[in-house]
């Protein structure tokens, strides 16, 4: 997707140093430049005593949905891909076309992110494992138009560089594939079962991430949503 920094693909801890390769990868245009790498400060390794030393590292950029990775190759995945309709991530003020989340119809949202998770798969060893943290949205009611003086683009509504808020992208039930209004999309779990049912991981876990201070909702009908889901998927029972 954008800029996320992803798994380890090969790890050789030597006693003094370790080697740590790094995939640094993004979804967007079709044969559209990288973004600028994110600068990533020294690290260094803290094992056992006598094995403490720096640790390089090598960033490799490219496409979520092409990676440039050998099969069965990446002990570790953890990431978070973007939320439905919730914002833009841009490239020089300019909204970058293709991204993950964007979407018209919460389907196509997940259809995309089957499609990445598919050659996450095809990288993954059979002994490695995958965490994904995904957020819900709820169906807000009729859909909402941006006044005429908004300055959004002609990318799903949604101006460059801005957040997605409610008042910015109301989902109708149409919208949302008969989901009724009010209600949670359930996104995180549509998008866990597709992976159990149409790729074949295995869902080994899921984690709460509890929130105790998270952002106020002004809702008078329900509880507070303070907490989002962790899934750990793997190729292999063990």
């Amino acid at each position: 997707w954008r800029r996320t920094v992803g798994p380890p693909t090969g790890c050789g801890w030597g006693r003094r140093e370790a080697t740590l390769r790094v995939p640094l990868l993004w979804a967007g245009r079709v044969g559209g430049a990288p973004p600028t790498p994110v600068p990533v400060p020294p690290l260094r390794s803290h094992g056992a005593a006598g094995t403490e030393g720096p640790v390089t590292y090598e960033l490799i950029r490219g496409d979520a949905t092409a990676l440039p990775l050998a099969d069965d190759s990446v002990d570790l995945i953890v990431t978070s891909p973007p939320y439905f309709a919730q914002r833009s991530y841009t490239d020089g003020g300019e909204h970058y076309d293709g991204q993950i989340g964007s979407e018209a119809t919460p389907q196509e949202f997940l259809e995309a992110l089957w499609v990445w998770t598919a050659e996450c798969r095809r990288v993954l060893k059979p002994s490695g494992s995958m965490w994904v943290n995904l957020g819900d949205k709820y169906v807000a009611g009729t859909s909402a138009k941006r006044p005429a003086t908004s300055p959004a683009r002609e990318h799903g509504g949604l101006a460059s560089g801005q957040a997605w808020h409610e008042t910015d992208r109301r989902l109708s039930e149409a919208d949302a594939g008969g989901i009724r209004t009010k209600s949670l999309m359930g996104l995180p779990w549509r998008y866990a079962i597709g992976c159990i049912d149409q790729l074949g991981l295995i869902l080994r876990a899921e984690v709460i991430w509890a929130k105790p201070n998270g952002l106020p909702e002004s809702v008078t009908d329900r509880v507070r949503r303070s907490h989002e889901q962790w899934f750990m998927f793997t190729k292999e029972p063990r």
